[in-house]
């Protein structure tokens, strides 16, 4: 069963090309992903819609809102899935073109 961690709480941002220090100008990424064992994916919603359904269903309904999510971290809102580290890394390596 996976830890639940306090949505407040960070422990690391995610390895290349998910974290938030390596910020490309032109394009930032603008919605942060947290794992269930505190890590952040910094990610940009329009290849997280391109890529997948779901997260295009997510952001159409919340709109302007960015998400249901009252927590931001870096201006940007977080959303925390129940998934580990490693797992997401996994999925956002599939979405993401390579580095």
């Amino acid at each position: 069963m996976a830890s639940s961690i306090d949505p407040a709480a960070v422990l690391k941002d995610a390895a290349v090309p998910f974290p938030g220090a390596i910020n490309d100008d032109a394009h930032p990424p603008n919605f942060i992903i947290r794992s269930s064992d505190g890590v952040d994916f910094h990610l940009h919603k329009e290849i997280l819609k391109f890529g997948s359904a779901c997260f295009d269903g997510m952001f159409s309904v919340a709109g302007d809102q960015d998400t249901q999510s009252n927590t931001k971290h870096d201006g940007k809102p977080v959303l925390v899935l129940p998934e580990p580290e490693a797992v997401l890394y996994r999925l956002f390596s599939l979405a993401y073109p390579p580095q």
